[in-house]
């Protein structure tokens, strides 16, 4: 997967992370794309995107085009085959899976205790990638998530959903 540096604006089926800085450690940015990409293949596996994954030959990879302005580094993803043009049906169904589970995963997640800690959450195999993935998330400081207009956003002081 190679970066591109683009001044393009996103697209309605891309997935973007913006990260409120564009310094952070190579190891926690690493470790989040492979949790992302392994969280996106998987919620798209349980729903209709599977079947837009697994039809295409050569199989789609996830690229990512970056961006940065300020302080701001932007991250959008898509699904293509062999960097050629985006492939935007497979690229909206398997971010709008995605974008479903993790509300869905941190809707069913408990609230924290008075002494700042969370109680292990309960969750099938379905969310055990997806939370892989918000572990990561998190370390990356404040953090937003966009796609198919659902907008996630990490910060300091919580995690706030919301349409976009």
């Amino acid at each position: 997967m190679t970066p591109q540096t683009t001044n393009q604006t996103d697209t309605g089926y891309s997935l973007t992370l913006r990260l409120s800085s564009n310094t952070c450690s190579v190891s926690a940015l690493s470790s989040m794309l492979r949790t992302l990409q392994a969280a996106i293949r998987d919620a798209a596996s349980r729903s209709q995107a599977a079947e837009n994954l697994s039809t295409h030959q050569p199989a789609p990879l996830l690229m990512v085009r970056t961006s940065s302005q300020g302080e701001a580094l932007t991250l959008s993803l898509v699904f293509a085959v062999g960097g050629s043009e985006p492939l935007e049906d497979v690229s909206a169904a398997a971010f709008s899976a995605f974008m479903e589970e993790i509300s869905e995963v941190l809707s069913a997640q408990p609230h924290m205790t008075l002494w700042g800690t969370r109680p292990k959450a309960g969750g099938g195999p379905a969310s055990k990638r997806m939370q892989l993935f918000l572990d990561d998330i998190v370390r990356l400081g404040e953090v937003e998530l966009e796609a198919q207009g659902h907008r996630v956003r990490f910060t300091s002081s919580g995690i706030s959903m919301g349409q976009g």
